[in-house]
């Protein structure tokens, strides 16, 4: 249960900064700790990984568009336990 709670933490960590993007940023722009197309951090005394995910599912990389992210999946790490969540982008 705690590693969903840390990887929907990590999903809305993702929104909020994705809410306050601007046209044409890359995903590094957006997430500076972006690195090898994931994005890493710290919640509820877990840590999560985010990877965004472009038109079929493609697994996109930090210097590319923010708007090109189709979705993007959380996924949550408590005391080595992991959970995953996917979330639709909503233009």
């Amino acid at each position: 249960m705690q590693a969903f709670q840390v990887a929907e933490s990590g999903a809305e960590i993702v929104m909020k900064k994705m809410k306050n993007a601007s046209p044409g940023q890359t995903i590094r722009d957006v997430f500076t700790t972006c690195n090898n197309g994931k994005v890493n951090g710290d919640a509820v005394g877990g840590t999560y990984t985010v990877t965004f995910l472009g038109q079929d599912d493609k697994v996109l990389g930090c210097d590319e568009s923010i708007e090109d992210a189709m979705s993007f999946k959380s996924v949550g790490n408590y005391s080595g336990t992991l959970r995953a969540i996917q979330t639709a982008m909503v233009p």
